[in-house]
């Protein structure tokens, strides 16, 4: 009769174990990305003197009672999109750069 922990231990890749475990490869933390999505909704409503508040109301509030004057213009929406693409393409093409050259394992979360 076949001893278990010899069966588990050979399922595992060489290397991983408890201690060592193996790297979960292409993963992200979605919640940094909802995160720094409430923080860039809320500096743009400060800096352009909308309301925030009702930011933190629950959903159904956004939608049956936002507050006088929010939002912004299609246009501005507009040109927030390409400053945002035209600011990011230099650096996302500089780290796929980077990942491509190294393979460290830090890289594989981003």
């Amino acid at each position: 009769m076949p001893d278990s922990t010899t069966e588990k231990d050979s399922a595992q890749p060489a290397g991983a174990g408890p201690l060592h475990p193996e790297p979960i490869k292409g993963r992200r933390v979605d919640s940094i990305d909802l995160l720094r999505g409430i923080a860039i909704a809320v500096i743009l409503h400060a800096a352009f003197g909308k309301p925030v508040r009702w930011l933190f109301q629950t959903p159904v509030d956004w939608f049956t009672n936002p507050p006088q004057g929010n939002g912004f213009s299609l246009i501005v929406v507009y040109l927030s999109w390409i400053a945002g693409v035209l600011l990011l393409y230099p650096l996302c093409k500089w780290f796929a750069a980077v990942k491509a050259r190294r393979r460290d394992w830090w890289l594989s979360y981003m």
